[in-house]
């Protein structure tokens, strides 16, 4: 998985088209984990619901947002 990471990092620093096909699957991949991780916590360890509703803000922010923004610019970017 931290060679998937580094792949699609280093495919948007070089801004590479092929960067979507990580993109798009990892934007679903972060709310599912999220979800999934919380559901099945006992109850005496989650965290506060202010804590929780703010993490999935930031982390949906940035999956969706980067996955958006690399399907916005597609054309733009190098083969």
């Amino acid at each position: 998985f931290a060679g998937l990471l580094a792949a699609y990092a280093t495919g948007l620093w070089l801004q590479k088209k092929w960067v979507a096909w990580i993109a798009v699957p990892y934007a679903f991949y972060v709310p599912a984990n999220l979800t999934l991780f919380w559901f099945f916590q006992p109850a005496d360890n989650l965290p506060s619901i202010l804590f929780i509703g703010s993490y999935l803000f930031l982390a949906l922010g940035g999956a969706v947002g980067t996955a958006l923004y690399v399907m916005r610019y597609f054309d733009e970017l190098q083969d």
